[in-house]
């Protein structure tokens, strides 16, 4: 209830009394991506997806971030991953295919970029 301090206390000791607990990694990982820390929510949501091998619920929220951040190719990985073992997800296909669009935007910008140069 807006305690972020004492959630992220009480995540790290769930963490260490149980390192199976994948939701505890999953959601330190997204207390930190709100305060800001991408470097450990990062390395959090990745213990998540290793742990919960690519749960549904982590790779959502670790490829908002990643995007949010402008990781696509990193994005467009995780997805992938995900989809070797989910291929009719029809949502996180719909995530790739927006991930290859903004990454196909964005070699076309840095092929323009080049030449102005």
């Amino acid at each position: 209830m807006g305690d972020k301090e004492g959630a992220k206390s009480i995540l790290i000791e769930t963490i260490k009394r149980w390192p199976s607990n994948f939701p505890a990694y999953h959601n330190l990982a997204c207390i930190l991506w709100d305060g800001g820390d991408i470097e450990n929510a990062v390395k959090y949501f990745e213990d998540a997806l290793r742990i919960s091998n690519y749960e549904r619920s982590v790779v959502f929220s670790y490829g908002d971030m990643l995007s949010s951040h402008k990781k696509y190719a990193k994005a467009k990985e995780l997805y992938k991953a995900y989809l070797k073992t989910n291929p009719n997800d029809i949502e996180i296909c719909s995530l790739l295919e927006k991930t290859e669009g903004v990454l196909e935007k964005v070699k076309k910008l840095n092929q323009v970029v080049g030449k102005i140069k």
